[in-house]
């Protein structure tokens, strides 16, 4: 695309040609691609890994991996950014947030998302979204992960769970098995307590997950699942050494959710994706109409199952910077 003369020329001026962005840059904002010394510009190389993390989210299920359309994640990772999320700046190229160490959660990095999750990266089924929102929805839909989020703060009720049958026993013990070893291979504490015959005595071992009511998957005979709804050991207190009366049994993308994230934090994100600050900015035109029922589910939960009370559970908060009180912001003071 540029005669390899050029770039001599380029470099002269102290400036280069980006491989990925097909623009020119300065040099200091260029970074080594392939076999040329600044072949890509920064910001190209940032576009081009949030299009190769999407494909990966993508590819992560071993049972349902999504569709990918990589023409449409490229042309929207090329195209207009936006710069903040709910008042909060993101990274550079999109926002001006400062950067943090090597090593360090980069939250604000943007990252695309997939609005129906069983449609995949295609067109018209993408949006925007900061990185640490990204990663706690877990491919849940919006309102489902309101919904889960609210029963982990005790303001919905659970849903109703059984012991688990006999004949899923022995793969039980293998589970269980399986996160002893692995605990003590991390140097987490396992209590004498935490054992089959006590976790089933306790009424531990439970078919569903209470928060998302998914069934839980114990996994293949000889083979422990590590899907979404297989078992995960929740912890009460986290960073405690695993005991019989110290975890609850839940699906594994509750306790995901449940670990990556300030709930009270992410339910103000959940909000925030219900306004028209977030569609007109995060929202491809193409893919509002998808959005948009999605906003009309969540706004359902939120209206319907929100108890007037939740201001008094959360604490004291502003609005979330989404704006309006009717996109389910949470208010400084209680409610009358």
């Amino acid at each position: 695309y540029m005669a390899r003369e050029v770039r001599p020329l380029l470099a002269e001026r102290g400036l280069s040609c980006c491989c990925l962005m097909r623009r020119v840059y300065e040099l200091e904002d260029m970074v080594p691609m392939g076999r040329l010394l600044h072949g890509a510009s920064w910001e190209g190389k940032t576009r081009d890994s949030m299009a190769c993390n999407a494909r990966a989210r993508a590819g992560r299920s071993r049972t349902r991996p999504s569709a990918f359309d990589t023409v449409a994640v490229r042309r929207m990772s090329l195209g207009p950014l936006p710069s903040t999320f709910n008042s909060e700046p993101y990274l550079p190229p999109a926002g001006d947030a400062p950067r943090v160490p090597n090593g360090c959660s980069q939250e604000m990095s943007l990252t695309m998302d997939k609005i129906v999750p069983e449609l995949g990266y295609v067109a018209g089924n993408l949006r925007f979204l900061p990185n640490w929102v990204n990663k706690a929805l877990q491919d849940l839909p919006d309102a489902e992960a309101y919904r889960i989020v609210l029963r982990l703060f005790g303001m919905l009720p659970q849903h109703p769970t059984k012991s688990v049958s006999p004949a899923l026993h022995a793969r039980a013990r293998q589970v269980i098995s399986v996160k002893k070893s692995g605990a003590r291979r991390d140097g987490v504490a396992v209590g004498p307590c935490f054992s089959f015959a006590a976790l089933l005595s306790a009424g531990k071992l439970v078919d569903r997950c209470p928060y998302s009511g998914y069934e839980l998957d114990w996994g293949k005979k000889g083979k422990p699942g590590a899907n979404r709804n297989s078992p995960s050991f929740d912890r009460s207190e986290p960073g405690s050494a695993y005991s019989c009366h110290g975890v609850q049994v839940v699906a594994n993308v509750t306790n995901a959710l449940k670990g990556s994230i300030c709930m009270r934090r992410f339910l103000d994100a959940i909000c925030f994706l219900q306004t028209d600050a977030y569609v007109h900015s995060h929202v491809p035109a193409a893919a509002r109409p998808a959005h948009h029922l999605q906003q009309v589910q969540t706004l359902e939960a939120m209206a319907s199952e929100v108890p007037r009370s939740l201001a008094f559970v959360l604490g004291p908060a502003r609005w979330s910077r989404g704006g309006a009180e009717a996109a389910g912001g949470i208010r400084e003071e209680a409610w009358p």
